[in-house]
């Protein structure tokens, strides 16, 4: 087995970003761990008879879909307030009804947390190195720049052999950055390369982060 080669760093590149829904903030500058992002939904008082319980009606009025499974939270005007887990998709323009205490006179408003959701894209060789390309799979929650970690594994041992790690810059929902890693492949080995490899973004989903390199690399 080779000696762990020390691998130089190089910046990332470019960012190259689809358009985001006009709730989307601008990026912040501070702190790298981002803990959800607050984005609006509309909540109106149906005007119905609402005596036994109110029924705010909370509507998508972003571009995109909000994912099953996202809590969707609203408060009242009159001290109410309650949340509301999807158990489908709610497309752009639809709507969903939520129940609280009685009440007829009210005006409310209505949210949701968006986190951020980083996958590898793509990895393609460079002259020095790895080029990855990082995705933000959200499409209401940005993400702030986060490192990428390369490693190389033995194509007999499984072992790690050698690593290197890049930085990509911050992300907007449903964009994509791009690093160019330094590194030189030591000996028989295959990639595992893994998004936000230091934990810095909280996502929505953490179980997707990483890609490995198809094991046909050690076939010979």
């Amino acid at each position: 087995m080779k000696k762990l080669i020390s691998l130089s760093l190089l910046a990332v590149v470019a960012v190259a970003a689809s358009a985001a829904p006009a709730q989307i903030m601008v990026i912040p500058t501070g702190p790298l761990t981002i803990a959800g992002v607050p984005v609006t939904v509309a909540c109106k008082n149906p005007g119905s008879s609402q005596d036994v319980a109110k029924t705010p009606t909370l509507t998508n009025t972003t571009s995109f879909a909000i994912a099953k499974g996202k809590t969707l939270m609203w408060k009242s005007s009159d001290g109410d307030s309650g949340s509301l887990k999807l158990d489908a998709d709610l497309a752009p323009g639809a709507s969903v009804k939520a129940m609280g205490k009685a009440g007829n006179a009210y005006t409310c408003s209505g949210s949701f947390l968006a986190y951020p959701d980083l996958t590898v894209a793509s990895v393609t060789p460079a002259t020095s190195g790895f080029t990855v390309k990082v995705q933000n799979l959200d499409k209401h929650a940005y993400s702030a720049g986060s490192t990428v970690r390369v490693e190389f594994l033995s194509c007999s041992t499984n072992a790690v052999i050698g690593s290197a790690q890049g930085t990509v810059s911050s992300i907007l929902a449903g964009g994509s950055a791009t690093a160019l890693v330094s590194a030189t492949k030591p000996g028989k080995s295959y990639l595992r390369i893994t998004a936000d490899s230091a934990k810095q973004i909280v996502e929505g989903n953490e179980s997707n982060n990483t890609w490995t390199e198809s094991l046909n690399v050690c076939v010979y």
